[in-house]
């Protein structure tokens, strides 16, 4: 089933990721559910984040159902999980790297050492040195199963 969301609340929640998720940031993921037939998955997202009130605590935030209403994908309402479809890959990378191509669809800063963009391992085979913007954004966030 499709998440019921209005387009301020999508747009406001879209504000909201990027502010939560700069580039660099990881998505912990965690599998709930393989249909029968191995072709959807139910997978849960969330974010570990510094504690508001400095207390030097992490704090888990659940992404699921915003990131399913951002990218118009199905939400799992029992399990409360984005429903993915497909199968021969890795789909929690998929579901992240979706959202991460969404979120900066225009690209992002270079984050420096720990820059998760491929072109640090793709880019100019010459040697000549990486761009300071990429224009991919897929993959501005990383993606760790839990």
């Amino acid at each position: 089933m499709a998440t019921r969301s209005t387009a301020a609340e999508r747009a406001e929640w879209l504000a909201d990721m990027r502010e939560t998720l700069p580039p660099g940031s990881t998505v912990y993921t965690v599998l709930r559910h393989v249909s029968a037939s191995g072709m959807t998955r139910s997978i849960d997202a969330y974010a570990l984040l510094p504690d508001p009130d400095d207390s030097g605590r992490i704090v888990k935030r659940w992404l699921s159902y915003r990131i399913a209403a951002i990218l118009g994908m199905s939400y799992d309402e029992r399990r409360e999980c984005v429903k993915v479809g497909g199968a021969g890959m890795d789909m929690g990378f998929h579901l992240v790297y979706s959202l991460s191509s969404y979120l900066y669809r225009d690209g992002f800063a270079c984050t420096g050492e720990r820059c998760p963009s491929n072109d640090h391992r793709n880019y100019r085979a010459d040697g000549s040195p990486v761009p300071q913007h990429h224009a991919s954004g897929g993959y501005a966030l990383r993606q760790e199963w839990l």
